[in-house]
């Protein structure tokens, strides 16, 4: 799933339904993201600005702060990014990448 949102921006894939149904996929699947994966799906669907970008950009930034300390800074930095490119606040996210 992260690689397919990471191709899905490079490929610059606009069709609402296959993208509808690859964020929700990712929000059901979200607990089995490490690292890189959530980092590949932030930048992909920040690029994209899918219908659900900001749900699966919010659900994204949650499994980031729970398992923050085993993320890698490369991930984090990519993550804060592409929440900011999206234009999707998380306080909470911020202050702890901040202290990180």
């Amino acid at each position: 799933l992260a690689i397919s949102s990471w191709s899905a921006a490079r490929l610059r894939l606009q069709e609402p339904a296959p993208l509808l149904a690859l964020g929700e996929a990712i929000i059901a699947a979200e607990s089995e993201f490490e690292g890189q994966d959530v980092a590949n799906v932030t930048w992909g669907f920040a690029n994209l600005k899918a219908p659900n970008y900001d749900e699966v950009l919010r659900c994204m930034a949650g499994r980031s702060l729970r398992h923050l300390r085993s993320f890698e800074p490369r991930h984090l930095s990519n993550i804060c990014w592409a929440l900011a490119t999206g234009r999707v606040t998380h306080a909470l996210l911020f202050e702890a990448a901040a202290r990180a």
